[in-house]
């Protein structure tokens, strides 16, 4: 019977024994599945905040770069007009732009700088370069400690040459801002575009036919013989040489002439009374004529092979007036500032009637260069043989007439001769 208890009493400790170790192992599992749930939530918690909150801060680099991109090129729109102040031309517009995006100096760090300071463009007046910073709050990630990260953007834009087109009509909205009268054909070998937004900003009137590469116009047109048919509703283009400067005539010595062998030969500088050419055989030696009241061509021969002519004009009724029976031609400069340009007339002269008239020499004429009126009418009457070399044409409003069979040619510069025409574009 001893025997008996003592058994019992062993199989009881034993029983303790293992109810201890089995309490002690479900207490251990028990224990071991919340850490094993705690670092599965951990982690599902970090996928989740790296979907969501990585999702939402690839956007806002997108957002960003595209207000990086956007403010660089409205910088450089500016210095395409011509305004290269900092503080209140070129920020200002980077800003803006951005702004339009979402990055505002109210919730970003916009960093302007002009001229860049550092890279390949460091030191051109001619490039921007824009930063864009942003602090983004977190959602999900906040959980595991950051509340909020950083998105950053940078770019560069700048002005680069281009021809492109070769004529440009810049009135906004006048009718018939571009007219084409009488049966000459016109001809280019690149864009056409005229800014108006008329109904009838562009008029092909006559038998002739207008061709180009491509044809623009913001407004409307009207006319039957036009290739190719003109993409219309075209923003406006911006005038490619508004960042050109017009010559300064303080340090120009004063221009005259002198007759050699029966020849009136012109030599550069400044005039302050109307070339009045009535006949005879004229020459312009080369170089650079600043005209306080325009010129005056009735007849005549005239050569001139480098030269560039700036029309000050201040009260608007003293033009460039080629007509009669001349015999013209005239090229442009072939290097400096103005290299390309034959005839520029001051941006703020006054629109008066009749405007400019070229193009009416004889026999084998020519003008090759750019003939820029970015502020004035410019009257084109063709004859036989009488050319645009090569040229590119901007003016505020252009009037094209000749009799049949004639056809004026603007043929694109070559590179090495193009005149400084600029576009925007973005670099990096």
């Amino acid at each position: 019977m001893r025997e008996t208890t003592e058994t019992h009493n062993h199989a009881t400790a034993d029983n303790y024994r293992w109810t201890d170790r089995a309490r002690c192992f479900r207490f251990n599992s028990s224990g071991q599945a919340l850490v094993l749930f705690a670092l599965l939530f951990s982690i599902f918690v970090g996928a989740l905040g790296l979907v969501l909150d990585g999702g939402r801060l690839f956007y806002e680099k997108r957002q960003a770069q595209s207000a990086a991109d956007s403010g660089a090129i409205a910088g450089a729109q500016e210095l395409r007009r011509g305004n290269k102040d900092y503080a209140t031309q070129v920020r200002p517009a980077v800003v803006n732009d951005t702004a339009l995006h979402g990055y505002a100096d109210t919730n970003s760090t916009i960093t302007v700088d002009y001229p860049p300071a550092q890279g390949p463009h460091a030191g051109d007046p001619l490039f921007v370069e824009v930063f864009v910073r942003k602090q983004v709050p977190t959602t999900f990630m906040r959980i595991l400690g950051p509340k909020y990260s950083y998105v950053t953007a940078r770019a560069t834009s700048g002005l680069r040459p281009s021809p492109d087109p070769c004529v440009l009509i810049l009135d906004p909205e006048v009718s018939g801002a571009y007219t084409q009268n009488g049966s000459p054909n016109v001809s280019t070998d690149c864009g056409f575009m005229v800014n108006s937004r008329s109904g009838s900003a562009l008029l092909e009137k006559g038998s002739g036919c207008l061709e180009a590469s491509w044809v623009g116009v913001t407004g409307g047109y009207g006319g039957n013989c036009i290739s190719p048919s003109p993409t219309t509703g075209v923003s406006p283009m911006i005038d490619p040489f508004s960042a050109l400067a017009p010559p300064d005539a303080s340090a120009m010595s004063a221009g005259g002439f002198s007759v050699v062998a029966g020849v009136r030969v012109y030599r550069p500088g400044y005039y302050s009374s109307k070339i009045q050419i009535p006949n005879g055989n004229v020459v312009f030696l080369p170089g650079t004529y600043v005209l306080e009241r325009g010129m005056k061509v009735t007849g005549g021969d005239l050569f001139g092979e480098g030269v560039f002519f700036y029309n000050v004009n201040t009260n608007g009724n003293d033009h460039i007036d080629i007509g009669g029976n001349s015999r013209v031609r005239l090229s442009a400069l072939q290097f400096g500032a103005y290299k390309g340009m034959l005839f520029f007339a001051n941006r703020d002269s006054p629109d008066k009637s009749p405007g400019n008239l070229l193009g009416r020499g004889t026999l084998d004429s020519y003008y090759s260069g750019a003939l820029y009126f970015p502020s004035q009418h410019l009257d084109w009457a063709g004859n036989p043989d009488s050319d645009m070399y090569w040229a590119m044409v901007v003016a505020n409003t252009l009037n094209v007439s000749g009799a049949s069979g004639i056809t004026i040619r603007v043929n694109k510069p070559p590179k090495n001769l193009s005149p400084p025409a600029y576009a925007a574009v973005l670099w990096e």
